[in-house]
């Protein structure tokens, strides 16, 4: 056979190895940056990456006002950091959604008597 004729032959050939090799580059890499899981929030969360954490939820919160677990998820992550006006109101948000549960009044509970506790006087 002629190097002319292998040449002609060869180029689709290496086409299509360069571009499964694209295909394989792009398929391995990290997928474009979608709204953020509610599991990834978790993870964030039990990773003690509070902030990280409240800001996927206040996303998926943002995304799906109706997710009773996403407003507790976010109460909680809002107590790890100290922000316990918003905590309280994400319980309360979360109340709203799922006045039966009794986790959310569980969780309300023992973060406002944490509040409590942090904001009584040291002399009383």
């Amino acid at each position: 056979m002629s190097t002319a004729l292998l040449r002609f032959l060869c180029k689709p050939l290496s086409l299509v190895l360069c571009l499964s090799g694209a295909a394989i580059d792009s398929a391995t890499a990290s997928p474009a940056a979608g709204p953020p899981t509610f599991d990834a929030a978790l993870s964030q969360l039990q990773n003690a990456d509070a902030a990280g954490a409240a800001k996927s939820l206040r996303r998926i919160t943002s995304l799906d006002p109706q997710n009773a677990a996403a407003w507790r998820a976010l109460g909680t992550a809002d107590m790890m950091l100290n922000h316990f006006a918003a905590a309280v109101a994400d319980y309360h948000h979360a109340l709203d959604l799922q006045a039966d549960s009794p986790r959310v009044f569980y969780n309300w509970a023992r973060r406002m008597r944490r509040c409590t506790i942090r904001a009584m006087p040291l002399n009383s």
